[in-house]
Formats: structure tokens, sequence, C-alpha cells
């Protein structure tokens, strides 16, 4: 047995013994989390929402996966060993990036078994052992987890899961207003979140701010699901939102917990929904809603007259196909099955291609909170 297959079974048996045991889920995907971090339970509370999240007893038969969070004692010398005996990472198929991480170096990665080292903006590894279904988060004893890595392994494991129903990421927010569901779509500073405050701000509500899971189901309509994460927000867009900007001040460029509300890092405000809650004074957040029309945002600041034009629907179609298979909202360092989600993708594909989809598209100009005709906009979308 080699040292990186002794140090394997050690974590393995350390993420079976772990003190506390907890379910997330999102109804019918599911995944257990297991942690000696007493605030384990408030830390995915936060993320996950307290309706999405219950105890689990040693009786209980385990979901399909099982994400840990262990403290080492001996991080360093278990880091060192891995580095030793760093194996071929050539493998064919697999990503080396997952987009919010700033290092993540693979140290060894096959079908079945992967191990990451992560240096920024945290320190710790990842295991991953495909064939047990089980990803452990190895992290310095003395340090906490990191909120945001522990959101991204439950939730990448419940993304699996929903590509095996059919679903597709989308890069898009995804907001209702008025009674309608709209995915907001577009380019990296388009003003998808800019969008999706505003309306918020007037009443909406909140299914995801970066990302959510979409089919089409039977009889054509878009079903959009929650995959709860981060929100993260720009200064200027704060600025420029009247419920954001008297909410959300220089106190908080100082936080440094993302439990004790908006925490500015490397540029943008990062929050989850209690804080946004907090934010709007209200629940704002959904975890599913039909898509009745994607909106494609153009953000200009010097534009003083805003346009919402209808396009055709293969035309809004062809965008959004093209998003879901160049956009992806995380990349995949993880050596996943990832046939389920090609095929989900070709299916949608094929759907589109073929069937009826109940959903309009428009071009949506706008400028700054000033500019923003409510009028036209609530017209707009009672015309939806």
């Amino acid at each position: 047995m080699t040292v990186m297959d002794r140090l394997d079974v050690a974590f393995l048996a350390a993420a079976g013994s772990a003190a506390h045991r907890f379910r997330v889920d999102l109804k019918p995907e599911r995944v257990d989390v297991r942690s000696d971090d007493e605030r384990a339970g408030t830390v995915l509370e936060h993320v996950f929402g307290p309706a999405n999240l219950t105890l689990v007893g040693p009786a209980e038969a385990a979901a399909d996966w099982t994400v840990a969070a262990v403290a080492s004692d001996r991080y360093g010398e278990t880091l060192q060993a891995f580095a030793d005996e760093a194996q071929d990472l050539s493998a064919p198929g697999l990503a080396d990036y997952w987009r919010g991480d700033f290092i993540a170096e693979p140290l060894s990665r096959s079908a079945q078994r992967a191990v990451v080292r992560h240096v920024q903006p945290f320190d710790g590894l990842t295991i991953l052992r495909r064939d047990r279904k089980l990803l452990v988060y190895v992290y310095p004893l003395g340090t906490r987890p990191f909120i945001p890595h522990f959101e991204h392994l439950v939730a990448y494991v419940l993304r699996l899961a929903c590509w095996q129903r059919g679903y597709v990421d989308v890069h898009a927010a995804f907001v209702r207003y008025r009674g309608k569901g709209v995915a907001l779509i577009g380019t990296r500073r388009a003003g998808k979140t800019s969008l999706a405050m505003h309306l918020l701000q007037k009443g909406g509500e909140l299914l995801g701010s970066d990302m959510a899971e979409l089919r089409v189901d039977a009889g054509g309509d878009l079903a959009a699901k929650a995959i709860p994460h981060m929100c993260r927000i720009t200064p200027e867009t704060v600025l420029d939102n009247g419920s954001l900007d008297s909410r959300i001040g220089p106190s908080d460029d100082h936080n440094s917990c993302y439990l004790a509300g908006p925490l500015l890092s490397h540029g943008k405000y990062e929050l989850y929904e209690p804080s946004l809650n907090q934010v709007f004074g209200r629940k704002v957040c959904i975890a599913s809603m039909k898509v009745d029309a994607l909106l494609f945002p153009h953000f200009a600041v010097e534009t003083t007259r805003q346009a919402i034009l209808r396009m055709p629907d293969s035309m809004g179609t062809e965008r959004l196909l093209n998003s879901i298979e160049n956009d992806r909202p995380l990349a995949d360092w993880l050596p996943f099955d990832l046939s389920c989600r090609k095929q989900a993708e070709a299916d949608i594909r094929k759907k589109f291609s073929h069937d009826d989809v109940n959903a309009g598209s428009f071009d949506f100009h706008f400028g700054k909170e000033k500019s923003l005709s409510w009028d036209e906009i609530d017209e707009a979308f009672d015309r939806i």
C-alpha cells in the first residue's frame, strides 16, 4: 500500500467518524454532510436554508453521496506526502480548473480518485473517491472550513444529481417578477445581476444570481431549479440600487465572516440568502419556477432611455443553447462522469429543435437606476 493509499484510508475513516451529520435535501436531490466543526449545521443552514437541512441519525440510510470536512493536526505532513507521490495527471477528458478558486493544483487524478490542493483563498485538500461516492475536504487543525468551498462541494454533488434527471447548468440570473419567471442571460458585465437586483427591489423573487438548473418539461414549459449559492455583487451595482446602497456600506468592507453579513472579497460583495433577506427586508429566494421568458440584458452607463425589444424565439433559444454549451457556470476539475450532463445537453437541444417551447425572448437595454421606467417594465412583464 502506497503512502497515498494509507492517507486515503485514514481520511475515509475520519469522515466516517465525524461528530456532526446533516443532510441537505433539495427534493429529490440530496447529499449527506459530515463535519467535526461545531458550526457545520449553522453554516449549512446559512447556505442552503433551514427547510433543506435535517439531522441524520446513525440508523438512517445514507444518501447517494457524502461530503465530509475533516480537520488535520498533521496537515503539512499530509500535504507533503501527497505531493511526493503526485501521479500522472494526463487522464483524458478531465479538466483541472474550478472558477472561484485562485489556485487549484491536482496532485492525483483518475477516473475513481482525485486529490486537489487549494492555496488561495484558503488552504485545504479535496479528496474525491468516486467509487465510494465520497468527497473529503481536509483543512488544517485550528482553522475553520472555508464556507464557499463547503458550498461548492455540496452543490457540485447536487448538480450531478440534477444532470441525471435531465437538467442542465445555465449561467444566468433567474428572477420571478409580477408572477413571471425570467432567465437573465448574457456575457460578463452585461448587467444580469444589476437587473436582477432592481427587480428584487420592486418585489421580485430570486431563484439564482449566477446559475440554476433548467430542463424542458412535458408540454414545452421551461422548469428552473435552484442550487443555492453565493450572490456576488459589484460595488457599482450596490451604488446604483437604493436598497443595496442603504444597507451595504463601509463596515461590510472589513467583515471577515460570511455568517455575519455581506463580505467584500476580491472586488465584489459576497452574501448568502440570509444576508439578501436582511438587505431587502423580506424573504427573496425561491427554490423552483417556470421560466416564461428569456431576457438578454444590455447595460450601458450612457443609456438614458431603456428599450425592451422582442426578438425571434429561435434567436433567443439559440443564444440560450450556446450559453449552455459554451459558458458553463463551473468547470469540472473533479472527475465525475459527465456523460449524463452531455446527454442532458443533447436532449435539451433536440427538444428546442423539434418542440414548441413556451418562452418568449427579449433584448433589454437599460442604464442606471434613475433612468429606469417601471411603468414600461411592468407592462412588458404583464405581456409575457
